[in-house]
């Protein structure tokens, strides 16, 4: 199962990114598709899987001999894991000034 995962965390997070980019994520609030607590959520979900994807092929490229397969896939894991985060930081901070008392 280990082998396994990182290649199911990419294409989940592959999955995950084309479903923020097609509600419109990088619109302006107003016009976004999805509910933010949504857009959080997904952006979490995504951060997590795909960073422990990235653990676990790193892991496998240090354990055993290196391919290159696994490398690139190391590479892609890590880049949407950086990728969820930054937008999840950018969605906090856009809304931080919004709340109400």
């Amino acid at each position: 199962m280990k082998a396994n995962f990182p290649w199911i965390s990419a294409g989940l997070g592959l999955t995950l990114a084309m479903v923020l980019i097609s509600s419109g994520v990088f619109r302006e609030p107003a016009e976004r598709g999805l509910p933010l607590l949504t857009t959080l959520f997904i952006t979490e979900f995504g951060f997590l899987v795909t960073a422990a994807g990235a653990f676990f092929s790193g892991k496998s490229v240090l354990e055993s001999e290196r391919r290159w397969s696994q490398i690139v896939l190391t590479v892609v894991c890590g880049a949407l894991a950086l990728a969820f985060f930054i937008l999840g930081l950018t969605l906090w901070q856009e809304t931080a000034g919004q709340a109400t008392p």
